[in-house]
């Protein structure tokens, strides 16, 4: 590793004590920064990332060598943490180059976060984001709530194109799943279906990741294939966090691909429950993995954005109301059963919208619906309620406050 000297804090990132930068006795030109990550729960120590490792535990490749601070005090030998460092010093000018780009990623999780309070037109201080916002993050997902803020924006946008564009509810129906794709997306979805069919499930999902580039589309058929390919290499995965990597890329991948030009409930339905999937599965995982909080509060944040503005879009569907209620309601009992899973990092949200979303449907219910359609209903309803008061019982004690839940 080199020499290091004594460690410097440096302002950076929002705070002085943010980054910790040492530089080589043998050379003053070259340098390695830890960056704070995180605290303990009782405030006493702060956890900094090794910035020069940090990029190779991105993606997947590695390890990242872990500083700790105890009670102001650098308790770990920088040299030999207890996480290894998989890196060499570098110059002062890349250095300081990681730490702009740790920076920015800060600053857009922080605007993120503010959209999640405020609603989607929160003001932006400054920088406006990019007319290419909605390309694939670099990073893993439970870094970044980008992927589904775009996602929202995405829904949104193809609705208002749908209402735009469809007449009628035939029209909205049937053109759902019409949108004009390539003979080249066409081919790679046809070879990666293929493949799976041979269980070469990593040459399907390199085929799905073509395709996905291309930026067409995704029909009912497509997302199915998406789904069934992830799951048979995440059944085949052994380790409980290389399953849990597969989790995360598997829901970024549902988040971020290209929408049919008109939603309907017909697209709606299957894909919001792959979703839904993916985020039940990761609670699942959560529980094997150690030190997964972090991650499992970032999978809480993005189900929130998700499911907030999924039911926007669904309100706006011009379609047939008894679709159009049975949508919801499956929607909702997602939410509930997902506001039980996540309650130890919940802030009880979920729960609140899902019962504000139960009562405002009943309260607009037409009344001219089919008993078929009145006891499913009537069944689903029993679900969500069910689903709600499981969650409130593990939610409330945490928080020590029934009102809450009410």
């Amino acid at each position: 590793m080199g020499d290091f000297g004594e460690p410097t804090y440096v302002q950076a990132h929002g705070g002085k004590n943010d980054v910790i930068l040492y530089r080589s006795r043998t050379n003053p030109d070259l340098a390695i920064e830890f960056f704070f990550r995180s605290s303990s729960k009782d405030g006493r120590s702060r956890y900094y990332r090794c910035t020069n490792c940090w990029y190779l535990y991105k993606q997947n490749r590695g390890t990242c060598a872990t500083l700790i601070v105890r009670d102001g005090r650098i308790i770990t030998d920088p040299e030999n943490p207890v996480v290894p460092h998989q890196c060499n010093f570098k110059t002062m000018e890349a250095v300081t180059a990681n730490r702009s780009w740790i920076a920015n990623r800060k600053r857009r999780s922080k605007m993120e976060l503010m959209k999640l309070i405020f609603g989607r037109k929160a003001p932006e201080n400054g920088n406006k984001r990019s007319n290419n916002s909605k390309e694939r993050p670099s990073g893993p997902l439970s870094d970044s709530l980008i992927s589904s803020v775009n996602t929202s924006t995405n829904l949104l946008e193809n609705m208002s194109r749908s209402n735009s564009q469809g007449s009628s509810d035939s029209e909205s129906s049937n053109c759902a799943d019409t949108s004009p794709r390539s003979s080249t997306f066409t081919s790679i979805i046809d070879a990666a279906f293929s493949h799976s069919m041979k269980n070469e499930y990593e040459q399907a999902l390199s085929q799905l990741k073509i395709a996905y580039e291309l930026k067409e589309p995704f029909d009912v058929d497509d997302v199915s294939l998406v789904d069934n390919v992830f799951a048979c290499r995440l059944n085949a995965a052994s380790d409980p966090q290389q399953k849990l990597t597969l989790c995360e890329e598997w829901l970024d991948f549902l988040l971020t691909l290209t929408l049919p030009q008109v939603i309907s409930s017909r697209w709606l339905a299957p894909y919001q429950f792959s979703i839904y999937y993916c985020f039940h599965l990761g609670y699942l995982l959560f529980r094997q993995v150690a030190d997964s909080d972090k991650k499992k509060f970032a999978f809480y944040e993005l189900a929130k954005t998700f499911y907030v503005n999924i039911m926007d879009v669904v309100n706006n569907l011009s379609e047939p109301a008894d679709e159009i209620v049975i949508l919801k309601l499956d929607i909702l009992i997602a939410i509930s059963y997902l506001y039980g899973q996540y309650y130890d990092v919940s802030d009880g949200y979920l729960g609140i919208f899902a019962k504000e979303q139960l009562t405002a449907l009943h309260e607009t219910l037409p009344p001219n619906l089919s008993e078929e359609v009145m006891n499913s209903v009537t069944h689903k309803t029993i679900r969500v309620n069910k689903n709600l008061d499981e969650g409130c019982r593990a939610f409330c004690p945490k928080q020590n406050a029934l009102e809450s839940c009410k």
